[in-house]
């Protein structure tokens, strides 16, 4: 059934935006159907092929914790949001509701996710959620849409509405500094169904991190709540 949506998810992509390039526009090689960026403007991403510390941005060695110990993860982030096609897949998913990015963005994570070599076998897809009032006024949470693609190529499970929104706060880019943003976010989530987070490993999958903020106050409910190692997963590092 899930596969059946799927495909019917992608008919109707298909119609409503047809082969063109999802950043320059320009019509899309027949090989690049799939990914939905032309050759040109993929070359552009730098993809990553490290993890590193949420905290400094340091490359882990052999993707191993080695500073900051005070972390509750560590960061895999597959670009940079400096690059502008970067930029304009997680604005234009986010605040356009061009929800066929969702699509790019999973394949750039997963493009990034084979380059590490990292063994993610063992591991569950926790995607951040957001807020249900600002849910119902976006139509979805984009993190969920990425979420599908991911732990359909990797063939894991992804838990929604475990890990919920519970406090609904000011969007982190209305901040000013990491103080604030630290302060927004603080006990802002929790955990249902602690069961099925316990003694589990944990992809914390996000589309961009700032300041790190929301990513340590998902991971620090996860942990208390019984999870083991916690790799945060994000297209992008600001």
């Amino acid at each position: 059934m899930k596969k059946i949506i799927n495909e019917i998810k992608k008919l109707i992509i298909d119609c409503l935006f047809p082969n063109i390039c999802g950043f320059c526009e320009e019509n899309l090689e027949k090989n690049d159907y799939e990914f939905g960026l032309c050759q040109a403007c993929f070359q552009k991403i730098e993809i990553f092929d490290f993890l590193s510390c949420g905290k400094c941005g340091a490359r882990l060695p052999n993707n191993k914790k080695t500073c900051h110990q005070e972390l509750k993860y560590i960061l895999g982030s597959a670009s940079t949001f400096k690059n502008e096609i970067i930029q304009k897949l997680i604005k234009g998913l986010k605040y356009q509701r061009a929800q066929h990015f969702s699509s790019i963005i999973a394949k750039t994570i997963n493009i990034f996710i084979k380059k590490t070599k990292f063994n993610f076998e063992n591991y569950l897809i926790v995607p951040i959620p957001i807020h249900k009032s600002k849910e119902k006024i976006r139509g979805f949470n984009q993190t969920e849409l990425i979420g599908e693609y991911l732990s359909e190529s990797l063939g894991l499970k992804m838990i929604k509405d475990c890990l919920v929104k519970s406090k609904n706060t000011k969007s982190q880019t209305e901040t000013e500094n990491h103080e604030e943003r630290a302060k927004n976010i603080k006990n802002s989530f929790l955990v249902k169904e602690i069961e099925k987070i316990t003694n589990q490993n944990i992809i914390l999958l996000d589309d961009v991190s700032t300041s790190g903020s929301t990513l340590m106050e998902a991971s620090i409910v996860l942990k208390n709540a019984g999870a083991k190692n916690i790799v945060a997963l994000v297209l992008a590092r600001a």
